[in-house]
């Protein structure tokens, strides 16, 4: 996997953690994610609690549409006219949670930091320490007006990843904007991005001998 097919995923995995369903604010923003020396551009809109990010790293472009209502998260591939579909779990890709303390205390503990402004909103500021390791720390900056975390800057075991909403503009998206493109073919992730599927093992197959090389 290239440099920048990573990037975008990480990207993908991200917007996951930007879907708000309580007190939702319809808006459209652009995008910009720092991950490391490497810059994700795009678009994110949000109607209800539908999402959809437009990313875009030198030509590569990518598009997440999380659809709560049909439980699933497509991502689209515009260049080879392919989906992937993963499923939705609200656990993962809804941060209401961020309004739950009993539940949030089960994943990570949070550290108020106070009240601070981003690009005009009031944001409440806080830290997350997630008890699974791997995934890092994150100080987020939720806008009370959209019930979105508008600003997020994650430390992970792979470097800090900064994402930023900008130039946000109030009012319903096209519906449009959260449905599948005609035409396209639906792949797994593998192959979203030209990679190969990985097959299924033949009934009765052993499994391959592990590489104790090192």
């Amino acid at each position: 996997m290239t440099k920048q097919r990573t990037v975008m995923l990480a990207v993908f995995m991200g917007v996951l953690w930007l879907a708000v369903s309580v007190a939702a604010v319809d808006f459209s923003a652009d995008m910009v994610t720092q991950i490391g020396s490497a810059t994700v551009t795009g678009k994110i809109y949000r109607q209800g609690n539908m999402i959809r990010q437009d990313s875009t790293m030198g030509s590569n472009t990518s598009s997440v549409v999380i659809r709560p209502d049909k439980k699933v998260v497509w991502l689209i591939n515009p260049a080879l006219k392919r989906y992937s579909e993963m499923p939705y779990d609200p656990k993962v890709s809804d941060v209401s949670i961020l309004a739950n303390e009993k539940e949030l205390s089960k994943i990570a503990v949070k550290k108020n930091l106070g009240s601070e402004k981003v690009n005009g909103y009031d944001c409440e500021k806080f830290e997350l320490t997630f008890k699974n390791e791997q995934a890092g720390k994150s100080t987020i900056w939720l806008a009370k007006k959209l019930q979105f975390p508008i600003k997020t800057q994650s430390q992970t075991p792979n470097g800090t990843v900064t994402s930023q909403c900008k130039n946000i503009k109030v009012g319903t998206p096209a519906k449009k904007l959260f449905e599948l493109p005609a035409g396209y073919k639906k792949v797994s992730v593998q192959e979203l991005h030209g990679g190969q599927p990985i097959p299924a093992p033949k009934p009765g197959a052993k499994p391959p001998a592990p590489n104790l090389k090192r």
